[in-house]
């Protein structure tokens, strides 16, 4: 398969459902082979009420990606274990060759008041929200500035997501992203490595859609000279 992603190589956390999967297989129509990871079964977190992804989700986003005519990688990890991370960026590397994009897409939700939230509850998020990404980005970082390119795309937060009862953890997570994502562009100038985010608008409908466009843009030659900038992506 051709496409401006030829012979480029993505990573995305989060691979198995959601902005996660959009974005993987997005990549993976426009030629990019994919290292998919997601949590799966390695971790429980017993204060994220809403299921986790299962093997059957990630596997099938797997399949997806091969019948487009893609290599896979597909590892369960949990963002939160850099150990791990570091191993999946690796076998990434050894099977495929080369981490060129990095999409760090994992995320959990859930609800509690900003003074109420048992501690755990807010370290949940935390961790996972912007620890992981963090983690995910310092992990590829070196892959990429040794190949003197790369592209990292962080999903940033929605503008109009300004704190509301019950989302003090989210929001906080939310923006801690967007500052990262702009610390990793100055941090890597002159590496020929681009940090960006994309900061979606409302998720119904087409949202996820439009939010795998903007990846795939900042992913592409298209964008070889833009780092340090976000894109607000969503139905208008």
């Amino acid at each position: 398969m051709s496409g401006p992603l030829a012979g480029r190589v993505a990573l995305v956390t989060g691979a198995a459902r959601g902005i996660g999967r959009a974005c993987a297989v997005r990549l993976a129509e426009q030629g990019a082979d994919l290292v998919l990871l997601d949590i799966g079964v390695v971790s429980r977190m017993a204060t994220v009420p809403r299921g986790l992804a299962g093997a059957d989700e990630l596997s099938g986003v797997a399949d997806e990606v091969r019948a487009l005519g893609r290599r896979v990688v597909s590892r369960f990890v949990d963002v939160r274990d850099g150990d791990a991370l570091g191993a999946a960026v690796r076998a990434g590397v050894a099977v495929l060759g080369s981490v060129d994009i990095a999409v760090p897409a994992a995320v959990v939700r859930s609800r509690g008041g900003a003074w109420t939230m048992p501690e755990n509850q807010w370290r949940a998020v935390i961790e996972v929200n912007l620890t992981g990404v963090w983690q995910t980005a310092k992990a590829v970082a070196p892959v990429m500035v040794a190949q003197r390119s790369g592209s990292i795309v962080f999903i940033g937060p929605d503008p109009a997501h300004r704190p509301a009862a019950g989302h003090a953890h989210l929001v906080a997570a939310e923006h801690g992203v967007w500052g990262l994502a702009r610390s990793f562009a100055l941090e890597l100038a002159g590496t020929g490595v681009r940090a960006n985010s994309v900061d979606p608008g409302p998720l119904d409908g087409t949202g996820q859609a439009a939010v795998a466009d903007a990846v795939l843009y900042l992913a592409s030659d298209e964008a070889r000279g833009v780092t340090g900038s976000s894109i607000l992506a969503g139905p208008a």
